[in-house]
């Protein structure tokens, strides 16, 4: 996939609560059932949808945010565990790693978007999608419907 039709096609999905911040594509997503990660429970799966100028293919990035209560407080922060996969229901064909620093030397992000993320490696992406020429209109939105299915279903 070219980068001028990821951008022209992120524009024009519909997805609830997205964001649109240039050529990245953020949702914040609360699940409405309780997932525990180490230890804690789940608050929060920040999603990221970029394109990887590296394989030519949307990229899915994910941060996730716990929360606990101290003093009658709650705390929410930052989450990084290995079990991410199998508490989330990601599919097992998909690689996920804690491989993404986002800083300031990556001038297309503002500091919010800052820090580590895990990413869904996009390798073998076109043959999991269907790469055909004649659907490449289409590419985006049957993309976010593999890669983003098991977040709704949290």
């Amino acid at each position: 996939m070219q980068y001028d039709l990821f951008v022209e096609q992120l524009n024009q999905l519909d997805i609830p609560d997205a964001i649109i911040d240039q050529d990245v594509l953020v949702i914040d997503f609360r699940p409405s059932k309780g997932h525990w990660l180490s230890g804690q429970l789940l608050h929060t799966v920040q999603v990221m949808v970029r394109y990887s100028m590296v394989y030519y293919e949307p990229e899915l990035l994910m941060r996730f945010w716990t929360s606990y209560e101290d003093d009658g407080i709650e705390v929410i922060g930052p989450c990084y565990t290995v079990d991410s996969s199998s508490v989330l229901g990601i599919p097992a064909e998909f690689v996920v790693e804690l491989d993404v620093n986002i800083n300031e030397s990556d001038k297309r992000y503002s500091s919010k978007y800052w820090g580590a993320w895990y990413s869904i490696h996009p390798c073998d992406t076109a043959e999991i999608i269907g790469n055909d020429v004649r659907y490449m209109d289409t590419y985006l939105k049957r993309w976010t419907s593999v890669f983003l299915m098991w977040l709704y279903e949290l």
